[in-house]
């Protein structure tokens, strides 16, 4: 049923403007099939979601389309980190070449609600922002991607793994709430659980508004302001002006170049995790330093860069998630080269580089996800409700867990940012990718960016090896436990205190190597993390 629902959806579309069947009806652009042969590559941390994305990537949807697909369908299939309430930030780029751009919805706190309330709520960004993705990247008809989310929470599904493994840490305190309860809660009277069948139609009747008259009611229109009533009775905080008045975001990415004319880019503050990655990838590709070693010197690599970063992350950044300073400066060529000469065989003392260590709680709870078409669009997004299910509340006859407010004890979206690897001069892209995890997310991602962009690893082996992490508080360097005791015993003789921990962060990526659009080959990979429960598909 659920592999079905695209397939439906976008033949009721097309059979909507013909007369009838003919035997040109599987030709039709936004039809499944359209598309013969390779799709693209796709990464997404929930499978449901990633199979919605090659049906538009087959029905001749973009980069774009499929993204845009994805996060409306993980607002039904994973409201825990991506509700319609929630929001997110994506690095998107498509086949004119142009310079990727930044897209920033994410769930910030309201301006003119009290915040003096039960559970503060943020404004609710995801419509808006997937509309504007769509709306600059997109080539399908709007409801053409819209129609899969709505027919999964109307027509129901069976709860996948990887919100089962979510729901179950907090099923006991979220099913408190009678509103929640009656979507979550089985007819046995136990909560649902990995495979149970669920629908959601309440959230199906908002998407399918949606559908048909865009994202505008839901800010401007009675549904907005039956919104605000529904949020105010679940404890939250919004007005309707704070609603009316949201827009997304287009930000500049952060941006320095590699070798054969290529760029990496980052989504940055306010999701300060992609200063961090940017930072740290910036240092280890300067001079071919990571690509030129191996064993423990690549792991002590990654511990000295993210210790840089994540000091300069302590001296910056603000309650808002924005930096004093800007992260630019600090991925230059000068700039890398000197903190590059800083670096020797041992570890470098945290007190050396900051005097007052800061520590600053970040939620793991988020989803990413990563894709990329055969003409060189590649969108890479995470989302969150910057605390798993936001404010545990339901915004009732609606169906949206509403986000939790941003605060400075953990419910935040600082972690956040994905990244793309693109070639303006040659216009191709080569690497879309994405984390989440909390503070573990920037350097999960660069573990996998590094090792599979300097090789000798392929993507699935870059994705499947041992993570090395260091946050500055505590003053440790965090490896996973199957990490080669003999590294991590040279590790301590470096001077590095060292702790095992089973895993650190979720990575969604796809790569092409020979990048995208190719005039002769098409070499592309897509990895999900074993650490996940998501899927990976396409490439070769």
């Amino acid at each position: 049923m659920t592999v079905m629902s695209l397939p439906l959806a976008l033949a009721a579309v097309v059979l909507s403007s013909c007369g009838g069947f003919d035997e040109d009806f599987t030709a039709r652009k936004g039809t499944i099939g359209y598309i013969p042969g390779a799709l693209g590559v796709i990464s997404v941390e929930e499978p449901q979601a990633a199979i919605v994305a090659r049906d538009v990537l087959s029905a001749g949807g973009t980069a774009g389309d499929a993204a845009t697909a994805i996060g409306l369908t993980l607002s039904v299939t994973m409201p825990s980190s991506a509700s319609l309430g929630g929001g997110g930030v994506c690095i998107a780029r498509d086949a004119r070449g142009e310079k990727p751009v930044v897209i920033d919805f994410l769930p910030r706190a309201p301006k003119l609600a009290s915040r003096n309330t039960e559970r503060p709520s943020a404004v609710p960004a995801t419509p808006r922002g997937l509309f504007l993705l769509h709306s600059r990247y997109g080539e399908l008809k709007w409801e053409q991607v819209v129609a899969p989310a709505e027919n999964l929470a109307r027509f129901g599904f069976n709860m996948p793994r990887a919100f089962a493994a979510e729901f179950s840490k907090v099923s006991d305190v979220l099913l408190r709430d009678q509103v929640v309860s009656k979507v979550f809660r089985g007819k046995n009277g136990k909560p649902l659980a990995e495979g149970d069948f669920m629908k959601q139609t309440d959230l199906a009747a908002i998407l399918g508004r949606m559908r048909l008259r865009g994202v505008g009611d839901f800010y401007l229109g009675n549904d907005g302001r039956q919104l605000v009533e529904a949020v105010t009775a679940a404890g939250g905080s919004l007005s309707y002006e704070d609603l009316r008045d949201y827009r997304p975001e287009i930000r500049e990415p952060i941006t320095f170049k590699w070798q054969k004319a290529t760029d990496w880019h980052f989504a940055g503050p306010p999701a300060a995790g992609g200063a961090v990655g940017a930072e740290m990838l910036a240092l280890l590709m300067n001079d071919d330093i990571f690509e030129n070693t191996t064993g423990v010197a690549r792991e002590h690599l990654m511990a000295e860069a993210a210790k840089r970063a994540f000091v300069q992350r302590m001296k910056n950044l603000q309650a808002d998630g924005t930096y004093r300073q800007g992260p630019q400066a600090r991925i230059s060529e000068e700039y890398t080269d000197q903190a590059q000469d800083g670096i020797t065989d041992t570890a470098t003392p945290l007190s050396s580089l900051i005097t007052a260590p800061v520590d600053w709680p970040e939620t793991p709870a988020a989803v990413s996800f990563s894709v990329m078409d055969t003409k060189g669009g590649a969108v890479a997004c995470t989302m969150t409700m910057n605390n798993l299910f936001g404010t545990g509340r339901m915004a009732e006859g609606f169906g949206i867990i509403l986000a939790a407010a941003p605060d400075t004890r953990g419910r935040t979206y600082t972690p956040l940012g994905p990244a793309l690897l693109t070639s303006e001069l040659n216009n191709r892209a080569y690497i879309a990718a994405a984390a989440s995890g909390g503070v573990t997310a920037p350097t999960a991602l660069v573990n996998v960016l590094a090792r599979a962009a300097a090789g000798p690893q392929s993507l699935e082996e870059a994705m499947r090896a041992p993570r090395t992490h260091y946050a500055g508080v505590p003053d440790k360097v965090f490896v996973e436990a199957d990490m080669p005791a003999d590294i991590v015993d040279a590790l301590k003789k470096r001077g590095h205190q060292v702790s095992l921990t089973k895993s650190i962060g979720r990575v969604t990526a796809v790569y092409c190597p020979t990048g995208i659009p190719h005039p002769r080959e098409l070499a592309c990979a897509s990895a999900s993390d074993p650490r996940g429960f998501g899927i990976a598909l396409g490439g070769n």
